[in-house]
């Protein structure tokens, strides 16, 4: 829930001083990126056997928490930050079956799932700083656009500044550019169908039928690798609670 403290104006279409004054603030805010993470490396090294080490081991539950602050907590927009968080770890853990099922980095693609969509988390939560600062909201369209216009940037700002490994990079950056390549790494496919398969799970009223499988199919992915996957729902489902 927003901030009750905070004196707030919801939405602000009529105030147009005060709302070039939220966006001035919000595009200073995107410039400067959080520090990685101090155990992100570590994190990195949990996720080479995939995201569920996370369920019942401390450190890797105190690797998770460190990014999910430093990411995708949104002061004022808690659970809007949360449903990209939950995303976030679905994809994670689909992708994770997936390289596991195709004998490709697991760890790769874990990584790139929880950071798959890094930069709209970011720029949402500079959005929700920048309305605290000024005791406004801004309205649901223009915010959605302003982050999704600056999240592709904010991601390839981020595999810079925090050194990510280049298999990583490329999946962060490219995963939903798929089709704009003549060939892609099998992680990045695994992100992509992993981020279809977390909308299935967490959104079903929202999943187009065929979608996935005509995905997969794009990907050399079978029906049956998709299938068993999906198996993996209710598994996932308890993970993403846990680590919320």
């Amino acid at each position: 829930m927003f901030n009750r403290s905070a004196r707030l104006v919801t939405p602000i279409p009529h105030s147009l001083p005060l709302r070039q004054a939220v966006i001035t603030s919000f595009r200073s805010r995107v410039k400067s990126l959080p520090l990685a993470p101090a155990s992100l490396r570590e994190l990195m090294g949990f996720l080479e056997s995939g995201l569920n080490f996370a369920s019942d081991d401390e450190a890797g539950v105190r690797a998770v928490t460190d990014l999910r602050k430093g990411l995708y907590h949104a002061p004022g927009r808690e659970n809007e930050g949360r449903a990209l968080w939950r995303e976030a770890v679905a994809t994670a853990a689909f992708a994770s079956q997936l390289a596991r099922e195709q004998g490709v980095s697991i760890g790769v693609a874990a990584c790139s799932g929880l950071l798959h969509r890094a930069g709209e988390a970011f720029a949402q939560r500079s959005m929700a700083l920048a309305e605290s600062e000024h005791g406004v909201r801004m309205d649901s369209p223009s915010k959605s656009e302003m982050c999704a216009t600056h999240g592709r940037d904010i991601a390839e700002r981020l595999v810079r500044e925090w050194e990510l490994p280049a298999s990583v990079g490329v999946c962060v950056v490219g995963w939903r550019r798929l089709g704009e390549f003549a060939s892609v790494s099998p992680e990045a496919g695994a992100v992509y169908v992993g981020h279809v398969l977390a909308g299935e799970l967490l959104h079903p009223y929202l999943t187009m039928s065929g979608a996935l499988e005509s995905a997969g199919s794009e990907l050399g992915m079978s029906p049956a690798l998709i299938e068993r996957a999906r198996d993996k729902s209710n598994e996932i489902r308890e993970l993403v609670c846990t680590l919320e």
